[in-house]
């Protein structure tokens, strides 16, 4: 356990986010007893009032932060929550402040692997702009193919995994779900557990995720930004909650920003009535670089113009002042 923990802490933590299942993801933990009830954790969470929940989440999160790892998130078990939804967010965001002191979090309980037309993307369900704190439901796009698709598999052929991950992103990028998504302009979640990526019996669901990832560098590369959950919940709170205030004067524009949440990475998109050549853009004091249009997509700190239109991706901050000079 304890070279499981270092792993954990040393190669995933730095790139991903470690949450708590809640507890158990079978029956209920009775947490005076610390015995099991006969009712599974989701079935028994539905029924339970918001501060049983915030005491069951917060032992979740303690057992993480005594191994050192902070989570910022909460995973749902299977519907854990779902019937209680309001009361569920409220607990998860007390326990986070008691444990952990955050107050912008995030979690997973919602999928929407066959909605069409329309984006698939976060949720933010709980956003108070004077307390600067806010609860952001993150949602996968796609089913679980990892698993469905490699069941009954004698072995993984190359034609068995590409016929998988064809599910997710064919060769040349045109379909599939994550082409659907990227089309449709939604953030792209996907998901899987854990043993079906990387089974007692078989690697088959780990293969299928290989190419997944091969295909996605392949075909969509720098167009796509890969964010931990703890990130994007945070770029979908700042979006939802921030202000801003355009002051035009002579040969510039000058807009200032209202947010409670600092965001890294952060793009606005600026429409000019008329088509007019921008000669430089800074924020907080600090001169922007300018990419060609040419380019992907935007880094941190640059802008460029197409058209009437200027993009600008900055680092946020609470009372951010960008200036546009003509």
């Amino acid at each position: 356990m304890r070279k499981f923990i270092q792993v954990a802490k040393e190669r995933l933590l730095p790139v991903f986010d470690i949450s708590p299942e809640v507890l158990t993801h079978t029956q209920a933990l009775d947490l005076k007893t610390e015995r099991l009830l006969p009712e599974s954790e989701w079935s028994w969470s539905n029924w339970q009032d918001e501060e049983t929940l915030t005491e069951y989440i917060a032992r979740g999160l303690e057992i993480l932060k005594a191994v050192g790892i902070m989570a910022n998130g909460v995973t749902s078990g299977c519907d854990f929550g779902r019937e209680i939804e309001g009361l569920y967010v409220r607990a998860m965001l007390i326990a986070q402040k008691e444990v952990n002191n955050i107050p912008l979090t995030w979690y997973f309980l919602h999928e929407e692997p066959e909605r069409r037309h329309w984006s698939v993307n976060p949720s933010v369900q709980y956003l108070d702009r004077e307390k600067a704190e806010a609860v952001v439901s993150i949602v996968s796009g796609c089913r679980e193919y990892f698993f469905f698709e490699s069941r009954g598999w004698d072995k993984a052929t190359p034609e068995n995994i590409s016929k998988a991950t064809d599910k997710y992103l064919t060769a040349d990028g045109e379909a599939g779900r994550i082409a659907k998504l990227f089309n449709d302009r939604s953030c792209i979640v996907f998901h899987s557990h854990f043993q079906r990526l990387y089974g007692a019996d078989d690697r088959y669901g780990f293969m299928i995720l290989k190419e997944v990832l091969h295909r996605i560098d392949q075909v969509l590369g720098d167009r796509v930004i890969w964010m931990a959950p703890s990130a994007l919940a945070r770029y979908w709170a700042t979006m939802k909650a921030y202000e801003v205030v355009t002051e035009p004067s002579q040969g510039q524009m000058r807009l200032q920003f209202r947010s409670p949440f600092d965001c890294p990475g952060f793009t606005i998109k600026i429409v000019l009535s008329e088509k007019v050549e921008i000669s430089r853009i800074s924020a907080d004091g600090r001169e922007l670089r300018r990419i060609p249009v040419s380019d992907s997509c935007l880094s941190s700190e640059s802008w460029n113009q197409i058209g009437n239109e200027i993009f600008v991706c900055f680092n946020m901050r609470k009372n951010s002042v960008i200036n546009v000079e003509f």
